[in-house]
């Protein structure tokens, strides 16, 4: 009987390791999107190679993020003086922000 115990203490030592450390992948993860912004030195193409690889991440440790949210958080990483006017045309001709047409369109 004991023997049998042993490895479901194991499985459940081990589930819950993975468990902990998922969410702290998350958390991490999270915190990197939403202070996602787009450096100086950087092309548009090699910032949006950055977002995208952000966004696989999330999704490979199961984060939902919605369309509209993912085309806001990509607005609001770039600089506001250099794309003020292409951010707010954007916005305001679109009831609905998808983040196909803001990655297309950059």
């Amino acid at each position: 009987m004991y023997c049998m115990r042993l490895p479901q203490r194991r499985y459940e030592r081990s589930k819950k390791k993975y468990l902990t450390k998922n969410i702290e992948i998350q958390l991490h993860l999270k915190r990197k999107l939403h202070r996602f912004q787009l450096k100086r030195a950087l092309f548009i193409d090699e910032h949006m190679n950055n977002y995208t690889k952000l966004l696989t991440d999330l999704i490979n440790v199961d984060v939902a993020i919605d369309e509209e949210n993912k085309a806001v958080i990509l607005l609001n990483s770039l600089p506001y003086e250099e794309y003020e006017t292409f951010v707010l045309t954007l916005i305001n001709d679109n009831k609905h922000l998808i983040i196909v047409m803001c990655q297309l369109l950059l």
